[in-house]
């Protein structure tokens, strides 16, 4: 397992709603429709291998795609809470949080080819992960093999379950 002791560390959109909705409560996890295929123990053990980084990084477009999938997904006071935690991710050390950093992806700044597989938000992990000097955490084989081919670190999160 790579350590992340004093590392940056960027989540894909799955992780990051994981992330999220967990610190607010881990019994959404279960029935949340976007991150209803993890458990609670798989929370714990992305909190557990995080809690080493030295801080996470995150694009525009994994903040959309977040914002989004989370506020549609949730209701009432856990969608408030969503949303205010995404926020000052960016602002402070909350919960068991620490600070997020946002990078800037512009599209033409991605490579094509890239973009033609993966698609805008996916694509700028990669560049971001590169720009950033991170390691890029993430669920979706498709982006971590990619991210392997082009250089980047990257960890399967599947592979931490094992």
């Amino acid at each position: 397992m790579t350590s992340l002791a004093g590392r940056k560390v960027l989540l894909d959109t799955n992780l990051l709603l994981l992330l999220l909705i967990g610190s607010i409560d881990q019994k959404q996890i279960d029935t949340n429709k976007r991150i209803g295929k993890y458990s609670a123990q798989e929370f714990l053990l992305l909190n557990e291998y995080l809690r080493d980084a030295n801080a996470l990084v995150t694009t525009e477009h994994v903040n959309s795609q977040t914002s989004d999938l989370g506020a549609g997904s949730l209701t009432g006071r856990y969608r408030e809470e969503f949303l205010i935690l995404l926020r000052s991710l960016h602002e402070l050390n909350t919960v068991n949080l620490m600070r997020a950093d946002e990078t800037n992806q512009p599209i033409l700044s991605l490579g094509v080819d890239i973009l033609r597989v993966l698609g805008v938000a996916d694509a700028g992990l990669i560049n971001a992960a590169r720009e950033n000097n991170c390691v890029l955490l993430t669920d979706d084989l498709r982006l971590y093999l990619m991210a392997q081919r082009q250089g980047v670190e990257a960890v399967n999160f599947s592979h931490l379950l094992q």
